[in-house]
């Protein structure tokens, strides 16, 4: 509703004809932070798995939810390139 507000606005103030863009709700590009990982360690370690050939983690214990959350490697590296490389010494130390 707000995108075909928008696209209204675009229209008749400066005469733009906009494609319905379809957008998502939602985004998860990024994935969970790494920061995040560190304070929830404790729950990545029971209720995640890992996956050598996929690269990812998997969350085993579901919870009811209707979605498995997975972490992949492209998003702790996205994380870090966020951060910088200094996360990585801290995220260690924070686990030990």
């Amino acid at each position: 509703e707000a995108y075909e507000r928008m696209r209204a606005l675009a229209k008749e103030r400066y005469g733009l004809d906009l494609l319905d863009s379809q957008l998502p709700g939602s985004s998860l590009d990024r994935g969970l932070d790494v920061i995040e990982l560190m304070r929830n360690i404790h729950v990545i370690a029971a209720q995640y798995s890992y996956s050598m050939h996929q690269q990812w983690f998997t969350q085993a214990a579901n919870q009811g939810d209707s979605k498995v959350r997975t972490i992949t490697l492209e998003h702790v590296a996205a994380s870090i390139q966020i951060h910088g490389t200094g996360i990585i010494s801290t995220a260690v130390n924070y686990t030990f």
